[in-house]
C-alpha cells in the first residue's frame, strides 16, 4: 500500500518534502517525530485530508495507520472499494468524487 502512494503521489510527495519520510515506512524504518507532526498540522478535520503548498491531498485510514504507527484500537476497519459500475456511474454524475476514486 506504501509503495502504492509512494508511486501514486511521488510529485507531491516530493514537492512537500514527505517522500523520504514515507518511503523509510516502506522498509520499516521507525517514522520521523518531526515529519509526523509537520502532517498533523496540515490535517483537516472537517475534509480528512491535508492541505500542502502543492494540493490537497487525502490517505486512507489503514494508510495513515501504517506511516503513523499508532493503534487503530478496537476501530474495526474496512476499506471500500467501489465496482466498476458503480464507478462508472460516479464518473458521469460526479467527477470530481470519481477522481478521489
Amino acid at each position: 500500500m506504501v509503495g502504492f502512494i509512494l508511486e501514486d503521489l511521488r510529485e507531491e510527495l516530493i514537492q512537500t518534502s514527505l517522500y523520504a519520510a514515507i518511503k523509510a515506512i516502506q522498509y520499516s524504518i521507525p517514522q520521523s517525530n518531526h515529519h509526523f507532526f509537520t502532517m498533523l498540522e496540515r490535517y483537516n478535520l472537517e475534509t480528512c485530508t491535508f492541505f500542502t503548498p502543492v494540493k490537497e491531498m487525502g490517505f486512507a485510514l489503514y494508510e495513515m495507520y501504517e506511516v503513523s504507527g499508532l493503534a487503530m484500537e478496537d476501530i474495526p476497519y474496512e476499506e471500500y472499494v467501489p465496482s466498476a459500475e458503480k464507478l462508472h456511474i460516479m464518473e458521469e454524475n460526479a467527477p470530481l468524487v470519481y477522481a478521489t476514486y
